[in-house]
């Protein structure tokens, strides 16, 4: 497995496969997931509860559990899941997972109508497990969860059990094409993997019903989107070879005329190191390359990084007049838009580990006594060298995001009653978002909001929310209206809006981090009864 003793072990058969319900639509997690395996485990194994790589990918901490853990045996055996020999039967996994009985046994288990989870609108995530002793302590875990679990015990698991956790188990499942947001696998099927390419793209399977088409990849140009005047942040990966002091790592973004050097970007043979910078976008809407160059051990997963940089505030909604109409008019769900509310990251940090060893030498001393007589003696000249190497410890770091938003009638609405009011008045608007990190120079601060209404379907007109306070807690308002006589933050609905519920959707943006935006897709609503003519009151003056 590794450099692993009796305290480290798999045994071929301990294996299984988490299976968890996905809505095609929006990716959303509908099921708790199930472990199905032959042969079952003891209950009081440690796991990590029941969490699919989609909850993980969105941001989802691992959670230890000692107990408690339950898996399903199916009365019709599975075939092996992992192999030792690097060939493994796909075909048989396929028919096996695309099968009724399989469906069935889902179905049952999960308390989902066979019907329904067949429609087409759901698919199924499949990702193979692994039960093995870690140092000592019996333990179940997704290929994700190794890989996670491994940045938790800096290197160990890998260093002890490599063969099984970054090798046969995450490549045991993994896409030939791309799907539910997750890429097809290009790289290596022979060599152990990073955590942060199993994280990304190995250790999973999907099933699709119906026949239905593969998800179109995303063909873009842009690596990254970012707004215009915003902090962000870049990052690549860097591995090959071994980075450390003595052999040390930089890596340079060349940005807009100004390069900016990374080093001491470490990490040990076989792993890799997140490389990154901080910037600010220029005023402008543009596209740009980034250049990425690698001095010293290693390269780097990308050399050219293409981004675009647009602008939000170019679309906001046109001036409501009283004699609008939209006979046409329907409601729309509100939009799952991309959500990440926590970040995770890790940096190598190597230390010395001195072996004194000492090479001297012998030498031999020759006299004559008074008699004439000759002698000699040997002794050791002690020559210590320290013949020591470079190990390295895993810092954990995180970031979470956390954001709240309220709408209210507007304060010049004359006739409002608490939550409700008439259509043609206006509406405020208040978002507050903040982030946590225990790097806090990792990170940049939330910096954008972009409320969407219900009058233009969540989309063709939006408002970009102006930023009242800056720092790590920040909030945001609805910049002064130029259509209002008061110069007022408000937006305001349209005269012919059905009554019912008005739902605005705001999506608050740009709290980046190492690997990735941090973000949440926020929505709050006021009731609308009537409309503005409903309080026109028309009568003769007075004499």
């Amino acid at each position: 497995m590794g450099s692993g003793t009796s305290t480290n072990v798999w045994n071929p058969g301990n294996e299984g496969v988490r299976v968890t319900v996905v809505r095609s639509s929006d990716h959303a997690v509908v099921t708790t997931p199930i472990d199905i395996t032959n042969k079952q485990p003891s209950a009081s194994i440690y796991h990590f509860g029941k969490v699919s790589k989609v909850q993980y990918s969105s941001g989802r901490a691992l959670s230890p559990v000692k107990g408690g853990y339950a898996s399903v045996k199916p009365s019709q055996s599975m075939p092996k899941i992992i192999s030792t020999s690097g060939k493994n039967n796909i075909t048989a996994i396929k028919k096996y997972f695309c099968s009724e009985y399989l469906v069935k046994l889902i179905a049952n288990q999960t308390g989902m109508n066979y019907d329904v989870l067949v429609s087409g609108d759901y698919k199924l995530l499949l990702e193979p497990m692994a039960y093995y002793k870690f140092e000592g302590v019996m333990i179940a875990t997704t290929a994700t969860e190794a890989a996670m679990y491994d940045e938790k015990v800096n290197g160990l698991l890998r260093k002890r059990m490599v063969s099984l956790t970054h090798k046969n188990l995450p490549l045991a499942m993994f896409l030939e094409v791309a799907d539910l947001g997750y890429p097809a696998w290009s790289g290596s099927t022979t060599t152990p993997a990073t955590n942060a390419n199993i994280k990304s793209s190995l250790g999973l399977g999907i099933v699709r019903y119906k026949d239905e088409p593969t998800e179109a990849p995303v063909v873009s140009a842009n690596d990254y989107e970012y707004r215009v005047n915003t902090d962000v942040i870049t990052a690549v990966t860097v591995s090959g070879g071994q980075s450390d002091p003595d052999h040390p790592t930089r890596v340079s973004f060349s940005i807009e005329g100004t390069t900016y050097n990374v080093g001491n970007v470490f990490y040990p043979s076989g792993d890799s190191q997140l490389a990154w910078v901080k910037w600010r976008t220029p005023s402008e809407p543009k596209n740009m390359t980034i250049q990425v160059t690698v001095s010293g051990p290693g390269n780097t997963s990308k050399s050219t990084i293409h981004v675009k940089i647009i602008d939000l505030d170019k679309n906001p909604p046109p001036n409501p007049v009283a004699d609008d109409r939209n006979d046409e008019f329907t409601f729309s769900s509100v939009p799952a838009r991309q959500e990440m509310t926590r970040a995770d990251w890790s940096i190598w940090r190597p230390w010395w580990f001195a072996y004194w060893v000492d090479e001297g030498h012998w030498e031999r001393d020759s006299w004559t006594d008074s008699e004439g007589n000759s002698h000699s003696s040997s002794y050791w000249v002690s020559n210590w060298v320290d013949r020591g190497w470079w190990e390295f410890n895993l810092d954990q770091y995180y970031a979470t995001f956390s954001s709240t938003m309220s709408i209210r009638c507007d304060s010049k609405n004359p006739t409002a009653n608490g939550r409700t009011m008439k259509s043609g008045y206006g509406i405020n608007e208040s978002v507050t978002a903040s982030i946590t990190s225990n790097q806090s120079t990792a990170v940049t601060h939330p910096q954008n909001a972009v409320a969407y209404f219900p009058e233009f379907q969540y989309k063709t007109y939006w408002r970009l929310l102006e930023k009242i306070q800056s720092g790590s807690t920040a909030r945001f308002e609805y910049k002064r209206n130029p259509y209002s006589t008061y110069s007022n933050r408000t937006h305001f609905t349209p005269i012919w809006m059905p009554d019912g519920n008005y739902t605005v959707n705001t999506w608050v943006i740009d709290a980046w981090t190492p690997v990735g935006m941090l973000s949440m897709n926020l929505s709050d609503s006021l009731t609308i009864r009537g409309n503005l003519w409903n309080d026109w009151h028309i009568a003769p003056l007075k004499p």
